[in-house]
């Protein structure tokens, strides 16, 4: 990603992450505020307001 140059990661229908386990939803957080901090770029999800 880094080297494609990429600015912005964008997800789009974020709320299916809301159906698997607790354990899943914090590593799958994690992982994608890890690349948004380590890309240092910004990170938009799209999804039901529930997912927020």
């Amino acid at each position: 990603m880094r080297r494609m140059g990429v600015r912005m990661l964008a997800i789009d229908d974020i709320h299916p992450m809301l159906t698997g386990a607790f354990r899943q939803l914090r590593i799958f957080l994690n992982v994608i505020r890890f690349l948004a901090a380590d890309l240092k770029v910004p990170l938009i999800c799209v999804g039901i307001d529930r997912a927020r």
